[in-house]
């Protein structure tokens, strides 16, 4: 996984986040995620941390309230 930068001051979203903002299991964001239909993961400290961007998430969720 390529490590990107992010702004500090961005909010970045763990899965515990996305398990309740979206409701959706960690497989189903992951398969979403694969197939190029929900953000991409970006790399955080740690190497097995992984976060990602609330607004690009939150933008995700509008769409899905739009369709």
């Amino acid at each position: 996984m390529k490590r990107q930068a992010v702004a500090s001051h961005q909010t970045i979203y763990r899965n515990i986040d996305l398990d309740r903002i979206t409701g959706l299991s960690r497989t189903t964001r992951w398969r979403l995620e694969r197939d190029g239909q929900f953000p991409a993961r970006r790399s955080l400290t740690g190497s097995r941390a992984v976060g990602w961007l609330a607004e690009e998430v939150d933008a995700w969720i509008a769409g899905r309230l739009a369709a």
